[in-house]
């Protein structure tokens, strides 16, 4: 980060790049890994190996905890500025890693919605603030004068995550199933030529 914001002093610059998702969730791992064993985390990545038409599909690829790759996975690639979106997705896994008890899981779900856009759903059973939520949500009307979640870490980190992700072109949501588990939905641009 500190690389990039030597770069970036005055405004951010966008870079448009390609990287097979198999392998950018291999290095986001690898970067995490001592966080999930000094938890006793378990990650799984599910539905790698998708084409359009099979979205359905349960877990038609994995990669277990430092990234083997099994099925078709590399033919998923995004596009983008790979460096953010790559710091994007490292933010989100380092929250669900400090918000899940010790032992527990995290799943990471891809889904392609169609020609041009990938779903990420990152799932962990952490407890989140249900206020830092309602203030994350894009509907809600912010008081600039009131304390806010939004002013500190992870609030700020969250927002900061949020709109970078927009002027990628993506868009990133996070909200609580009725389960209680805690979702970070990243919507990712996928590179020309994905079948």
């Amino acid at each position: 980060m500190t690389g990039l914001l030597k770069l970036e002093k005055w405004r951010l610059l966008y870079s448009c790049e390609t990287m097979p998702i198999a392998s950018l969730f291999k290095r986001s791992l690898e970067r995490i890994a001592n966080l999930i064993k000094q938890q006793k985390l378990w990650v799984g990545v599910h539905g790698l190996g998708q084409s359009v038409g099979d979205q359905n599909s349960e877990q038609s690829g994995s990669l277990e905890l430092l990234g083997k790759t099994t099925n078709n996975q590399s033919s998923i690639a995004i596009a983008g500025d790979i460096v953010k979106i790559e710091l994007i997705l490292h933010e989100l896994l380092l929250g669900a890693c400090h918000r899940s008890p010790s032992g527990n899981r995290i799943d990471i779900w891809c889904r392609r919605l169609n020609e041009r856009s990938l779903e990420v759903s990152i799932t962990d059973n952490g407890i989140i603030d249900a206020q830092l939520l309602q203030e994350l949500h894009p509907d809600t009307p912010k008081d600039l004068l009131a304390p806010s979640n939004l002013n500190q870490p992870p609030g700020l980190h969250l927002l900061i995550c949020q709109k970078l992700m927009q002027k990628l072109g993506g868009e990133l949501q996070v909200y609580q199933l009725p389960d209680n588990r805690v979702v970070s939905r990243l919507l990712l641009p996928l590179a020309c030529g994905n079948d």
